[in-house]
């Protein structure tokens, strides 16, 4: 063998061993067939929700128009309680005792319309019977 035979054997025995795993590699191919496949689907679902139609709603909320509305509930709901008290008194009434004699169911009647801090003489619901209406 000549020198330059010599030299290109010797640079040949210096190289590494080349080791080829070729399961891995065939394994690896599956995987990148497998990771394509996955790819190409989620882009058939990306164009299929881009050709979802979009719908541009503008939300206008008028926030004067329910503060108004709020106070009307609340207002009605003040009414209703006031719808009620006076029910109450209403079946209160109800309950007097009639008795032939008018002194004794004019009577009732004043101790009724007290109990129930109504004037006798106006009718009116007041906290102070006993001066309402300049009486004694």
């Amino acid at each position: 063998i000549s020198d330059e035979g010599k030299q290109t054997k010797k640079a040949f025995d210096d190289l590494p061993d080349i080791v080829v795993d070729f399961h891995k590699i065939r394994e690896d191919n599956r995987r990148l067939d497998k990771l394509q496949g996955l790819h190409n689907v989620l882009n058939s679902i990306t164009d299929q929700i881009a050709k979802l139609p979009t719908i541009q709603v503008d939300v206008n909320i008028d926030f004067g128009k329910i503060r108004k509305n709020i106070q009307k509930l609340t207002k009605i709901q003040k009414f209703h309680e006031i719808l009620d008290l006076i029910e109450s008194k209403i079946t209160a009434l109800g309950i007097i005792k009639l008795d032939p004699s008018i002194e004794k169911a004019q009577n009732e009647w004043t101790i009724a319309l007290a109990e129930l801090k109504i004037c006798p003489v106006c009718k009116q619901s007041t906290v102070n019977i006993e001066t309402h209406c300049g009486q004694p």
